[in-house]
């Protein structure tokens, strides 16, 4: 295998692409929420309105992206066994 992730392991050829694309979205909501709050001289959970917003809509695209991942793995085919 050319990588070591999850997502790369998961026998999703089709929906790779979007996966990591729906991971990194989340995660760089996160990264701008975190900068963001830094600017602002904020504490890290001190969010307002905007950024809890934010934040979670980061978190639910990671969840739904790893759990999608972990999915495809637990239902890929398994090699046929050989003697």
């Amino acid at each position: 295998m050319a990588g070591s992730g999850v997502v790369s392991q998961a026998d999703l050829p089709e929906r790779r692409v979007g996966l990591v694309w729906a991971a990194a979205a989340g995660y760089g909501a996160l990264v701008a929420v975190s900068v963001a709050q830094t600017a602002a001289g904020r504490a890290p959970f001190d969010l307002g309105a905007a950024a809890a917003a934010l934040t979670l809509a980061g978190v639910a695209l990671l969840a739904a992206a790893y759990g999608a991942a972990l999915l495809a793995l637990r239902h890929r085919p398994r090699p046929p066994l050989t003697s």
